[in-house]
């Protein structure tokens, strides 16, 4: 029983620092620049892209062995580029083995231990009473379907259809302490303009009015020309525990007063409510300020999730001047969105997941998502066995991580 333990708990422990590096893609040259090598990802052919950089390859339905192909940078102690290796490991009775090459065309000095094919590298055999090994990759949030990849099946907001770029902004005023102010246009398109923002800048005094309470908001809804109140039009969405997501939009710099707004002083958020305008209960707003230059990126982007389910939610901007200057300037909003991030999940509950199954060849889109695999390892010596099961990050895993 302890020899099958110790089988199992190395053989765990060696994969770990072996694969945790998959998809390790950018790397500098000699001048010091950063670059990425495409020969990481397992297919880059058009048509066919495979943008992981592992592949799982089932030996039966029924059968408890599998083998795992990953592809990685290999570097010099400086960081720089050395080769892009590809490592195998697999079983062939109840023996374990690992293999490892230098991908071809990719180093003139492949290193002694990862030969190039050319060099007929051979396989080493790790371990032996190898009864099991599985590898279960944490199956992503959203999976495509035969007509939808998860990029497009993941967009909540302005609309599921992940090519409707135009939204509208519909104010909330009237009540509480929040003003009317001018959206243009008014029933929305791909870039929706704010002016006439409230203030609360006492310029008599030259001071700002440190109580005030004068603000502005508008609420998220599609671009369809129907009429309303916020509460009619804004875009409902339900918000899942254990799911992360995304709020993205663009602002660009504009040559115009709120170029001068103030962070600090001036208050810009986007957050949640519900129908009765309130905040859900752990769901806090996210601030942003605006371009002073042009120099400045224009995205903005913030990753949150809840504890809890928050049902009938609507994206809404808030806005409160406190500077003299900001309040009378005009904000542009692009690509406004909400969407499931498709990759930050680590879900193992589905050991049948298999992306590579060639039946299912949707699935090979939804690879570049992954980013853990589960390794289930048994060892078993004189009808004693022992179990081991070892999650692996692989975060650089995917296109562009």
């Amino acid at each position: 029983m302890i020899r099958s333990n110790a089988i199992a708990s190395d053989v765990a422990f060696y994969l770990l620092d072996d694969i945790g590096q998959t998809g390790a893609k950018s790397a500098k040259d000699a001048a010091g620049s950063f670059f990425k090598k495409d020969a990481v990802y397992m297919d880059v052919t058009a048509g066919d892209e495979d943008y992981s950089s592992f592949r799982i390859a089932r030996s039966c339905g029924t059968c408890n062995t599998d083998t795992l192909t990953v592809r990685r940078v290999r570097y010099d102690d400086d960081g720089q580029f050395k080769a892009v290796e590809e490592v195998k490991w697999f079983t062939e009775g109840k023996k374990l083995y690992r293999f490892c090459h230098t991908v071809p065309n990719t180093s003139s000095t492949a290193s002694s231990d990862c030969p190039s094919d050319d060099d007929d590298p051979e396989r080493v055999e790790v371990a032996d009473f190898i009864d099991t090994f599985k590898v279960i990759p944490a199956k992503p949030r959203v999976v495509s379907t035969v007509d939808k990849s998860s990029e497009e099946l993941s967009y909540l907001l302005p609309s599921t259809d992940a090519s409707v770029k135009a939204f509208r902004f519909v104010p909330r005023y009237g009540e509480e302490y929040f003003e009317m102010l001018a959206v243009d246009p008014a029933a929305g398109g791909e870039a929706v303009a704010l002016s006439g923002f409230a203030t609360n800048y006492d310029y008599d005094n030259h001071e700002p009015v440190s109580a005030g309470q004068r603000a502005n908001q508008v609420f998220v809804a599609e671009s369809d020309g129907s009429t309303g109140t916020w509460k009619t039009l804004c875009k409902k969405v339900t918000l899942e525990p254990q799911v992360e997501y995304e709020i993205s939009f663009k602002v660009p710099y504009d040559n115009n007063e709120s170029r001068m707004f103030c962070p600090g002083r001036d208050y810009a958020s986007v957050g949640f409510r519900n129908l009765d305008g309130a905040k859900f209960a752990g769901l806090d707003d996210f601030n942003f300020f605006m371009p002073a230059s042009t120099t400045e990126p224009p995205e903005r982007t913030f990753r949150f999730s809840v504890k809890t389910q928050a049902a009938d939610a609507c994206m809404a901007f808030t806005f409160a001047s406190y500077s003299p200057i900001a309040a009378s300037g005009t904000v542009t909003f692009r690509e406004v969105a909400l969407k499931k991030v498709e990759s930050s999940n680590f879900d193992f509950s589905d050991e049948n997941y298999y992306p590579d199954d060639p039946n299912h060849t949707e699935f090979k889109k939804d690879k570049k998502n992954i980013k853990g695999l589960l390794l289930k390892v048994v060892a078993k010596r004189h009808g004693e066995g022992s179990t081991i099961r070892q999650v692996i990050p692989i975060p650089s895993n995917g296109l562009t991580d």
